[in-house]
């Protein structure tokens, strides 16, 4: 298997848009009210870093840090999958650290939320080190989401 992971730029992300998992799909619409690809736009524009992840020569996933509020150290970590993320999983997990630690180089504080139907989301990010929260209505739909955090100070 051959892993690469590659700097996100727009055709990347409209591929991703176009294959993402339908979990993901629902995530963006539940938390935004549009679409994943506008939802994804919005986000790529608003990211201080953003990557893909390709197996041997196959999209499975891009991720990044929203720059949410630079000035106190403050960003937003996301990702958005396909389901061949599911037959890289081991790889992508043993690269999962370089990309979250620079992400905590960069920020105070990392937080969002996730759809709490995402089941492979919420293990990827205990297993990442996040603080899980309780369940809330969030968004135009009113769905269940799980905030989630890193903070500097608890470390």
């Amino acid at each position: 298997m051959e892993v690469e992971i590659k700097p996100l730029d727009l055709e990347t992300l409209a591929l991703a848009s176009a294959v993402a998992r339908p979990i993901d799909c629902e995530e963006a619409m539940y938390m935004t009210g549009r679409e994943i690809s506008d939802a994804m736009y919005q986000t790529y524009m608003m990211s201080s870093s953003a990557y893909s992840g390709w197996l041997d020569g196959e999209l499975v996933c891009v991720w990044g840090v929203c720059a949410l509020a630079p000035m106190e150290g403050i960003g937003v970590p996301w990702l958005v999958a396909t389901e061949k993320l599911e037959n890289a999983a081991v790889p992508f997990l043993r690269r999962c650290w370089y990309y979250l630690n620079k992400m905590k180089a960069e920020y105070d504080l990392l937080y969002n939320m996730v759809y709490a139907e995402n089941d492979t989301a919420i293990q990827w990010l205990t297993w990442m080190g996040f603080e899980m929260q309780a369940a809330a209505p969030y968004g135009p739909m009113g769905k269940s989401f799980i905030p989630f955090r890193w903070s500097r100070e608890n470390v």
